[in-house]
C-alpha cells in the first residue's frame, strides 16, 4: 500500500477575472495550494486571462488548467504559457503536503 498522500485541487470555473481571484482566495484560505481553472464555453483567451490574473494576484497557488477548446498539445502555445516539465515537477515537489 501506498504512504503517498492525495493532492487536492479546487476546480474554479472561470467567470469575471475579479471573481476567480475570490475564489482563488477562498480555495488559499481553507489551505489548499492548488486549483484547477476551467472555461466550460472553450474560451481559452479567457481561461488564458484568468491563469495570469490568478498567478499574478495568488502568486503562491500552483494554477493548472482544464482546456476544452483545443489539444493537450495545443494548450500550452494557445494559453500562452511557457512552462518546461523540470519545472513543473520542481514546483510539484515544493508544494507542501495535501
Amino acid at each position: 500500500m501506498s504512504t503517498r498522500r492525495a493532492r487536492v485541487f479546487a476546480v474554479v470555473h472561470v467567470g469575471t477575472l475579479d471573481q476567480n481571484v475570490v475564489d482563488v482566495r477562498v480555495a488559499a484560505d481553507c489551505g489548499l495550494h492548488r486549483v484547477f481553472l476551467i472555461d466550460h464555453d472553450a474560451d481559452d483567451e479567457r481561461l488564458a486571462d484568468a491563469v495570469a490574473e490568478v498567478r499574478s494576484s495568488v502568486p503562491q497557488m500552483l494554477v493548472g488548467v482544464n482546456v476544452i477548446g483545443c489539444t493537450a498539445q495545443e494548450a500550452p502555445q494557445e494559453l500562452g504559457l511557457q512552462v518546461t516539465v523540470e519545472e513543473c515537477e520542481r514546483l510539484f515537489a515544493a508544494l507542501p503536503p495535501a
